[in-house]
C-alpha cells in the first residue's frame, strides 16, 4: 500500500507542474497579457526541468531552480499572486521528494492562503493544493483524519465550482479510494472507485486514458481485497492492456505495471489459475527492465529493492531470519518501486546446493 501512494505523489507532482493559469482571447489581445503568458510558459518550461531533475535525483539543483522562481515571484505577487502560490506548490513539492514533509506542509499552507482568497477564479488550482495536503498528510496514520479532510475539500471544490462530472475530480477520488483501502474500508472506497470510473469513461482518451487504467487498477485492488476474485482480474487485465497502449517507456509506467501484474499474479495464484506462469513471467520481464532504468537513472538502491524482488519470485531469495518479510515475499509479493522489503539476505544457488551472503 505504501507504494501506491508514493506512484500517487508523483503523479500529483506532475499534475501540479503542469498547472496553469487560462487565458482569455481578449487578455491574450494586452501587452500585460502577453507578458504574462511569455511568463507562464517559461514557468511550464522550468516545471518540466524540474521534474527531470528530481526524476534524475538531482534535488539540490531541482531546489534552487524552484527558489529562484519563488524569489522572483515574490518580488512580483502583486501582479500575479497565482504565479506565487504555483511557485510555493512547486516547492513544497520539491521538499516532499526529499523526505522533508514539514517544510513541504509550509509552503502548501503559503500557497493555500493565496489561492483560498481567489477560489472563483482558479478553482482547479485550489482544488490541487487541497489535494497534494491530502497526499502529505496520507504518509502517516495518526494524519490519515487530515488527509481525509483535505482529500473531501478537494472533491467538494471540483464538484460545486467546476462540475460534478468533470475529469479533474478524478485524482482526488482515486486518493480517497486508496485512503480507505488503507483504512480497510473497502466498500467505501469502492464507492469513490466506481464514480471515478465513471467520469474517466464518460471522458474517453483523457489525459491518453492514463487515469482509467489506474483507475481499473485501484477498483481490481479492492475487489481483490474483497474476494470478488473474477471481478478483479476483469479490471486488472484492462488496467495493463490500456496502460499497454500508452507506448510508455518511463519509470513510472514500469512502477505501476509491476504493482498490477503482481496483484493480478496473487489473485490467480489463489484461484489456482493456470495463467498464475504466464504472469509470473511478465512481471520478471517487466521488473527487470524497471530494475535497468532505475539503475541507469542512478536510483540504486530502488534498483537493488527491485532486483531482491525479481530474485524472489525465481525462488534464489532467502530473507534474514527472523524477518516478517520472509512468509509475504516468499511468493513475490513485493514488486516495482517500493519500501518494506529485507536490506539484507541470501540468495541460493540451487545449482550448488549452497547459499552465499548477497
Amino acid at each position: 500500500m505504501r507504494k501506491l501512494i508514493l506512484l500517487l505523489l508523483v503523479l500529483s507532482l506532475a499534475f501540479s507542474m503542469g498547472c496553469q493559469s487560462k487565458r482569455t482571447e481578449q487578455q491574450a489581445q494586452t501587452p500585460s497579457a502577453q507578458q504574462a503568458a511569455a511568463t507562464i510558459d517559461e514557468g511550464a518550461k522550468k516545471g518540466k526541468e524540474v521534474m527531470q531533475l528530481l526524476d534524475s535525483g538531482n534535488f539540490s539543483k531541482a531546489e534552487k531552480l524552484v527558489k529562484e522562481s519563488v524569489d522572483e515571484n515574490e518580488k512580483n505577487a502583486g501582479g500575479n499572486p497565482n504565479l506565487l502560490a504555483d511557485s510555493y506548490n512547486e516547492l513544497a513539492n520539491v521538499y516532499i521528494r526529499q523526505g522533508r514533509n514539514e517544510e513541504a506542509l509550509k509552503y502548501y499552507e503559503k500557497s493555500l492562503a493565496i489561492k483560498e482568497k481567489a477560489a472563483d477564479k482558479n478553482p482547479a488550482s485550489l482544488a490541487l493544493t487541497f489535494h497534494d495536503i491530502g497526499n502529505l498528510y496520507v504518509l502517516k496514520e495518526e494524519t490519515m483524519p487530515k488527509a481525509e479532510e483535505y482529500f473531501l475539500k478537494s472533491l467538494k471544490t471540483i464538484e460545486e465550482k467546476i462540475g460534478k462530472e468533470s475529469p479533474e475530480a478524478l485524482s482526488t477520488l482515486n486518493s480517497l479510494g486508496e485512503l480507505y483501502i488503507k483504512k480497510e474500508r473497502y466498500p467505501d472506497a469502492e464507492i469513490y472507485f466506481l464514480q471515478a470510473l465513471k467520469i474517466a469513461k464518460a471522458n474517453p482518451g483523457y489525459q491518453n486514458n492514463y487515469y482509467l487504467a489506474y483507475t481499473l487498477k485501484n477498483l481490481g485492488i479492492t475487489y481483490s481485497y474483497e474476494k470478488k476474485n473474477e471481478e478483479a482480474m476483469a479490471m486488472l487485465k484492462e488496467a495493463i492492456g490500456l496502460s499497454e497502449k500508452e507506448n510508455r517507456t518511463d519509470i513510472q509506467f514500469y512502477s505501476e505495471q509491476s504493482v498490477v501484474l503482481n496483484q493480478l499474479m496473487e489473485i490467480q495464484k489463489r484461484l489456482k489459475s493456470p495463467e498464475y506462469e504466464q504472469t509470473k513471467k511478465k512481471l520478471m520481464e517487466n521488473d527487470k527492465i524497471l530494475a535497468d532504468r532505475l539503475e541507469k537513472d542512478g536510483r540504486r538502491e530502488e534498483a537493488a529493492s527491485v532486483k531482491r524482488s525479481i530474485q524472489i519470485l525465481e525462488g534464489k531469495y532467502l530473507p534474514p531470519l527472523g524477518s516478517t518479510d520472509a512468509s509475504s515475499q516468499a511468493a513475490g509479493t513485493g514488486t516495482g518501486v517500493k519500501t518494506g522489503v529485507p536490506a539484507e539476505g541470501k540468495v541460493i544457488d540451487k545449482s550448488k546446493e549452497s547459499t552465499k551472503a548477497k
